[in-house]
């Protein structure tokens, strides 16, 4: 089934943690499909979670999670907690945020007691995170960290999962022990890519690395296996990722029109193009300017936005402030194609012969 709130199965908690809901009780369900990627026309994700558990001293054992787009299992704390022997495979056709989270701060973040075990995790079209644990790994810098002591042992990871085990943001004792990610896809690349991610980030998924933590970021007493890669950066927001994206996209004469800042116009591997609130079209290589047409407007391009960005018929890329013409490529008349790539010179404009009549190094 695909729910109509967030959760295929909730167990809400007492809203009161002196007395909390307790000993609950979830076996050998057949849960899912639980929601889809995006948004819908109102702007509400349409994701949803497997099982969102809230209470304490409870048992999550022996179910079966098909097609979870937000979280398999999440963990909302549930201090004395035990997930053990469930099966969660991420949907064939939509995104999977994380199979099992640890990364939520009720019970005043608190997990003592949890025990995450023999939990078997497959990745079908993507699960952006295995098993995610600590306040930072699903946002950035959360400045008050999860607590344990928890133990996740003897879990495994199948197929396309990004990052199978990220801890970032966690104190007060861990044990990660005997878990098995030698099912999963090798390189990431294949099946995704971390263009989106922060530095420290991007660099564990080029390594390949299947268990990854931020020393700085995990506190206390930990017995982290062997395989555990500490990361020299700060790793946050481990939903950065995405499946592999293309290193051109192109564009024929009147099928740009936006307005400002609505989100990149080209989002490639390792580089997006955005339009934006100041009238400045600008390519961005790992977040950082490569390359912009300036000709901004100090006052912004105000609300609703007075600026367009528009690739238009006549063939001429333009910028527009009240209709008006700020920037171009002097291109109308003979621009057929825009093309926007992931390397110098960014963005190309051609003629219908497919000659290259305009590039940013000649920028206007």
């Amino acid at each position: 089934m695909n729910p109509r709130g967030w959760s295929c199965l909730h167990l809400i908690g007492s809203g009161n943690d002196g007395s909390p809901c307790s000993k609950a009780t979830i076996v050998n369900n057949d849960i899912g499909p639980c929601g889809q990627s995006g948004y819908n026309d109102q702007g509400q994700g349409l994701w949803a979670d497997g099982i969102s558990l809230d209470c304490t001293e409870s048992l999550v054992q022996g179910n079966t999670i098909n097609g979870p787009t937000d979280g398999g299992i999440v963990i909302f704390g549930s201090p004395g907690s035990t997930i053990n022997n469930n099966t969660i495979t991420s949907a064939s056709d939509y995104l999977g945020f994380g199979a099992i989270n640890m990364v939520d701060g009720q019970y005043q973040g608190g997990y003592s007691g949890v025990k995450v075990t023999n939990n078997r995790i497959q990745g079908s079209k993507i699960f952006n995170l295995g098993i995610g644990i600590g306040a930072n790994v699903w946002s950035f810098n959360d400045p008050y960290a999860l607590h344990g002591p928890a133990k996740i042992t003897g879990n495994s990871f199948r197929g396309h999962v990004v990052f199978p085990m990220a801890i970032n943001g966690w104190t007060g004792g861990i044990t990660v022990t005997g878990n098995d990610a030698s099912g999963v896809t090798k390189p990431r690349s294949r099946f995704s890519d971390a263009s989106h991610c922060v530095d420290a980030t991007q660099q564990v998924f080029g390594q390949n690395s299947n268990f990854v933590y931020y020393p700085a970021g995990v506190t206390s007493s930990k017995n982290l296996q062997s395989e555990f890669v500490g990361s020299g950066g700060n790793m946050t927001n481990f939903l950065c990722s995405s499946l592999p994206l293309a290193d051109t996209k192109t564009f024929q004469k009147g099928q740009l029109d936006i307005v400002s800042d609505s989100g990149p116009f080209a989002d490639l591997h390792g580089v997006t193009a955005q339009y934006q609130d100041d009238n400045n079209i600008v390519v961005l290589q790992g977040g950082r300017p490569v390359w912009a047409s300036g000709h901004t407007l100090s006052q912004g391009c105000g609300k609703p936005s007075g600026c367009r960005m528009r690739f238009g018929t006549d063939g001429n890329l333009g910028t527009y402030y009240n209709n008006a013409l700020q920037w171009g490529s002097n291109t109308g008349g003979r621009g057929s194609t825009m093309l926007v790539m992931n390397k110098a010179p960014w963005i190309q404009m051609k003629d219908a012969s497919g000659n290259v009549i305009w590039d940013t190094t000649k920028s206007s």
